[in-house]
C-alpha cells in the first residue's frame, strides 16, 4: 500500500486520479486482508476503514479512504453540487458506480 496521501496535494488532482489511487489502495488492502486473516493476524483491523454498502472486499486502507473522500469532494465541486449534496452521498454514488459499472 502507498504512503499516506498528502492532503495539500489532493486538491490539484482530478476526480479520475483520486479514483485510480483509491482503486489501487482498495485492491492492495483486499489482498493484504486476505493474507493476514488467513494467518489469523487481526492487527490489520486498526489499519483499515469499512466501506458502507458493500458485501465483499468492503474495506480499504486509511490512505485509500482519504482518496475516496478526495474523489467525492472533487466530483461535487466539478459538478457544482457541493451545496446540494453531502460528501457521504457522493462517496456512496462513486462506490455504487464502481460496483455496477456504466449503465
Amino acid at each position: 500500500m502507498s504512503k499516506r496521501a498528502n492532503p495539500r496535494h489532493m486538491s490539484t488532482k482530478s476526480t479520475a486520479q483520486h479514483i485510480s489511487a483509491f482503486l489501487d489502495e482498495w485492491q492492495a488492502t483486499t489482498v493484504m486482508v486476505q493474507e493476514r486473516a488467513g494467518r489469523g493476524d487481526s492487527a490489520f483491523l486498526k489499519e483499515i476503514v469499512l466501506l458502507e454498502g458493500m458485501d465483499r472486499a468492503n474495506c480499504v486502507s486509511k490512505a485509500g479512504n482519504s482518496r475516496l473522500d478526495a474523489a467525492a469532494k472533487t466530483l461535487l465541486l466539478r459538478e457544482g453540487l457541493a451545496a446540494k449534496l453531502s460528501r457521504q452521498t457522493s462517496r456512496k454514488a462513486l462506490l455504487r458506480g464502481l460496483l455496477t459499472g456504466p449503465h
